[in-house]
């Protein structure tokens, strides 16, 4: 158990444990959240602790769930994440802190159905293996490099499972890290030097982008239902837009404009004055001039059908 770490700001990094001292050349943190080798940094930063948790549990389908599902309720975000064969994992939106002891089988099915809400072609849940509570938690260390020590993966950044980037943010920084040492140890230390700004500032991006993907999904423990209807406006506060990128009289095209007129209609968003459509517009840079377009000219809902 490594239980000290000199980060080698005289001399080469040691790494001392019960009755032993490891002498190395350089020495990456790769051992997650507690690191070891992280404590030896002069900071460590913090970690925000997200006011709510995932009830998490492996269960057995009646068949295999055919893609990704994500529901918000007033009760709170669920989703149903597929797996080998029937098998799937399942998410619920619990208080931080909740015991996942608390929660019955019994319980967390109805919690489960009322979130996704009515569906007669959806796989029901015929066994819950195992259940228990994932702390959402997310940071980033001040920094990444410090003497001749460096961190990587968990050690590094902590991000909460939403958008499920953790892994690939981890293995971004091995890759980097690896061609950084390659390249220092053949006489070339600008790979290196640069390795703190580099990963941080994906790592920076990454955070942010998991962090909007939660706040979108959850309800915060301090929103009540009732005010967020109070306070989302009404339908005539709504102005739509809609970027089509074939031809607007092909199939494909004639399509999105009928079922968005149809939805519109419904929730009762006047299609002549709220909706507008970009026809034929190219992919690319054209179709973003586009969608800026439509946010200038007040549209706060932006689809594109590509």
């Amino acid at each position: 158990v490594i239980v000290e770490v000199d980060p080698g700001l005289d001399g080469p990094p040691r790494l001392r444990g019960p009755g032993f001292e490891v002498v190395a050349e350089h020495v990456v943190g790769c051992d997650g959240v507690q690191s070891a080798v992280l404590r030896s940094f002069p900071e460590q930063g913090e970690h925000r602790q997200h006011p709510y948790g995932w009830l998490t549990a492996i269960a057995e389908l009646t068949a295999p769930v055919d893609g990704i599902r994500y529901a918000v309720h007033e009760c709170g975000f669920a989703a149903v994440m597929p797996r080998s064969g029937p098998l799937a994992r399942l998410y619920l939106q619990v208080p931080a802190g909740e015991d996942p002891a608390s929660w019955s089988h019994e319980r967390l099915l109805d919690q489960l159905e009322l979130r996704l809400g009515a569906d007669p072609g959806r796989p029901r849940v015929a066994e819950v293996l195992e259940t228990d509570v994932l702390r959402l938690r997310s940071g980033i260390a001040p920094s990444f490099h410090y003497g001749r020590t460096l961190l990587a993966g968990d050690s590094a950044h902590v991000l909460t499972a939403s958008g499920g980037k953790g892994m690939n943010l981890a293995i971004g920084d091995a890759a980097d890290l690896a061609d950084s040492l390659v390249r220092h140890h053949r006489g070339d230390p600008s790979g290196l030097a640069g390795y703190d700004r580099r990963r941080r500032a994906h790592a920076a991006n990454t955070l942010a982008f998991s962090e909007e993907m939660l706040e979108l999904m959850h309800l915060s423990p301090a929103e009540d239902p009732a005010a967020n209807e109070e306070s989302s406006g009404s339908a005539a506060d709504v102005k739509i837009g809609l970027i089509c990128v074939h031809d607007i009289n092909s199939g494909y095209d004639a399509a999105h404009i009928e079922g968005l007129t149809a939805a519109c209609e419904e929730l009762g968003i006047e299609a002549n004055s709220q909706v507008i459509f970009r026809y034929n517009i190219a992919e690319d840079e054209n179709c973003y001039d586009a969608a800026v377009d439509l946010a200038e000219e007040g549209c706060n809902i932006i689809f594109s059908d590509s």
